[in-house]
Order: C-alpha cells, then sequence, then structure tokens
C-alpha cells in the first residue's frame, strides 16, 4: 500500500497554496494524493427542527453532494499544479467540522496539508481552528503553508 498525502481545501489562495505543496511532497514520497474538500451538509441548511409536511425546500444531500464536486472540479481547472505522475482521489465530506473530519482522512497518512491565511501582525502566532484542531489532535505530521 503506497503512502498517502492528505490536503484539505476550501477554494482560495491558501488552499492553492497548500495543493501545491501537496503535490510536489506526493511525487517526493511516491504517494497518492488524496485531496479532501469539506463541504456543509444539507441538514444543515436549518438551525431549527422542520415541522412535519414543511422543509420541502431543503436541499437535496445528493445535490449538495453534487454542486460540491461540481464546485471542486471547477476550482481545480483554475489552480495551475502539476498533478502529473501523481494519483489523485478527490474526497468530499459533508460535516459540519473540518478540522475533524481532516483528523480522521489522515489517519494512516504520511502527510496532512492545509493552507493558512495571512493574518494582521497581532493574530500572526494564531492559527485557525481548523489548523490548531490539527496541529493538537491529528496523528499524522501536519504542514501548514502560507498563501
Amino acid at each position: 500500500m503506497s503512502p498517502r498525502v492528505v490536503v484539505g481545501v476550501d477554494f482560495d489562495d491558501a488552499s492553492a497554496a497548500a495543493l501545491h505543496e501537496a503535490a510536489r511532497e506526493a511525487r517526493w514520497r511516491g504517494a497518492t494524493l488524496d485531496i479532501v474538500h469539506v463541504h456543509h451538509p444539507a441538514a444543515a441548511a436549518t438551525a431549527f427542527p422542520v415541522p412535519a409536511g414543511k422543509g420541502r425546500d431543503r436541499p437535496d444531500p445528493e445535490g449538495v453532494r453534487r454542486r460540491a464536486a461540481e464546485a471542486l472540479d471547477a476550482w481545480l481547472g483554475t489552480v495551475d499544479v502539476d498533478l502529473t505522475g501523481i494519483e489523485v482521489t478527490h474526497v468530499l465530506v459533508g460535516a459540519r467540522h473540518p478540522g475533524r473530519e481532516l483528523e480522521a482522512k489522515g489517519r494512516g497518512a504520511a502527510l496532512v496539508v492545509i493552507g493558512t491565511r495571512r493574518r494582521p501582525a497581532i493574530a500572526a502566532s494564531l492559527l485557525g481552528s481548523v489548523g490548531e484542531h490539527l496541529a493538537r489532535h491529528c496523528q499524522a505530521p501536519v504542514l501548514l503553508t502560507r498563501s
């Protein structure tokens, strides 16, 4: 079984930088690259119980997943990254906690990569919530990249 490099993406510049670094690492390690996008599940559309007979306008879970897959494919088409020679897997997860999901996908991985956004000088020493969760809980090594 070949090693895996997991990269979490959310379609911003920080994700593009993370994907570049993850591709470089996967190529260097001879690893599979798992591109993971955690999207909000359809159930997250309402924050309160929906009475019986109502909620016909709630999103269809398959439709939400399909749109997330289309968004991932479209975003990957805009990112200038060379994925030739790398076995790539697209992983879509409908969940409310990206950090927990990336932690789970990172189990057994050689490396987990995510991007961090630039922050003002006062907050430069702080990680985002996903980065902090991974740094504290992920069993695999975690690489944080800057855009």
